[in-house]
């Protein structure tokens, strides 16, 4: 019966935007006016029956010619209406599968369209890690055709050699447990480009519990890693000189002295604040007194070694961290070399500015043995500095 419907319904039924009424009516039509002709003409060819088989109804049943022919009529009517009922409710099956089958159709595609262009790649591997499947999104994010992928390519060959080992490390555990949950992966495109990767994945397993294949989601974080970047970055930097906040310039300081402290050698804070740069706000405005910050960030961070840390503190101070110096004589070089850069003559915005800073230092471990000890003793040389005249620099002593 199912394969007679299908038959039917692909001569007879109309397209899919016409399966009302309409469409239930063409096919009656279709189907009864020709089986109700077939039935006419059979009926036709009784009543034409010849005189010998009219005596021996008569004979047999009593029945005149005329009783006869009312009989083959009502019977002809009945049979009639019976194929009338048949053919509706059949016209009426042959439609409601045709709407069945248009919505299976229509609900695959909405399937397959939503797996390939979802937002997020879609990927299936084998036991042995190759793909078997692999959304649009995914093939367009890696730049590959499915035909270079499919049966052929591992996801370790998308993976960088730091990811690779971590894949390596998680695969097994993932057959073992079943799951992984929020990997993140750098991801090599076919134009050797990167990408990082957030991936998920779920085990498919046979009926004895083999590990068979994977089904996994993977998504591009490569921008929400931007934004995470720009977070860190606005949390531990001064917005306006890039130059590391108070938060990181603590953080800086520990490492430095627990380097210092193992490798037996010193390490000295430098307290650095420009001598007046209220006069300079004030006399030409906070957009100068801006620009002049980040020039001095720039000298200052110039002077200084790339295993440094120069961190703007508030306002017109900054501290220069020096771990692992060989004495107090290194870190007195770099404060005249500050002072020099500081002091070389400044452009800002048309202005031609003369600076001076004011420089105090202090030492780990004979000045004190923790941060905010070392940041404060070489604070007050600092304004002992600027009590000797500015432009200078001056040790921390009791």
């Amino acid at each position: 019966m199912k394969n007679v419907l299908q038959f039917v319904s692909f001569w007879v039924t109309p397209k899919k935007n016409d399966l009302g009424l309409k469409a239930i009516f063409k096919i009656f039509l279709i189907l009864y006016i020709p089986l109700a002709l077939i039935l006419t003409i059979f009926f036709y060819g009784i009543f034409q029956i010849d005189e010998a088989i009219q005596r021996a109804l008569l004979e047999i049943h009593h029945m005149s010619q005329a009783v006869i022919l009312m009989h083959l009529s009502v019977y002809y009517v009945v049979t009639l209406l019976l194929l009338f009922i048949v053919v509706a409710y059949l016209a009426t099956l042959i439609v409601g599968h045709r709407k069945t089958v248009d919505a299976l159709s229509q609900s695959s595609k909405e399937i397959i369209d939503l797996y390939n262009n979802a937002p997020c790649g879609y990927h299936s591997l084998d036991i042995n890690g190759i793909f078997i499947r692999m959304n649009d999104t995914e093939l367009q994010w890696t730049g590959y055709a499915p035909e270079e992928v499919i049966g052929k390519m591992r996801l370790s060959d998308f993976l960088t050699p730091a990811s690779y080992e971590k894949f390596q490390e998680e695969f097994p555990k993932f057959k073992e447990q079943g799951f992984v949950n929020d990997l993140e992966y750098e991801v090599r495109r076919k134009d050797g480009s990167l990408f990082h990767a957030l991936l998920n994945a779920v085990a498919v397993y046979d009926d004895e519990g083999r590990y068979v294949m994977s089904r996994s989601t993977l998504f591009d974080i490569t921008v929400r890693q931007g934004y995470e970047a720009k977070i860190r970055e606005l949390a531990y930097h001064d917005v306006l000189t890039s130059l590391p906040n108070r938060q990181l310039l603590l953080d800086r300081i520990n490492q430095g002295l627990a380097k210092t402290e193992r490798s037996q050698l010193l390490l000295a804070i430098l307290f650095l604040d420009l001598d007046k740069f209220k006069d300079i706000n004030d006399r030409l405005g906070h957009d100068i007194g801006d620009e002049l910050l980040k020039t001095i960030a720039v000298r200052v961070t110039a002077s200084v070694r790339g295993s440094d840390t120069v961190a703007r503190s508030g306002g017109d101070e900054f501290i220069i961290v020096l771990p692992e110096i060989s004495d107090r004589h290194d870190a007195v070089l770099v404060a005249q070399k500050i002072l020099t850069g500081i002091g070389s003559v400044m452009y800002v915005k048309g202005y031609e500015l003369d600076v001076s800073a004011s420089i105090g230092i202090a030492f780990y471990p004979s000045d004190g043995d923790n941060a905010f000890e070392l940041m404060k003793k070489a604070d007050m040389a600092m304004y002992v500095a600027k009590e000797a005249g500015r432009n200078c620099y001056r040790l921390y002593s009791v």
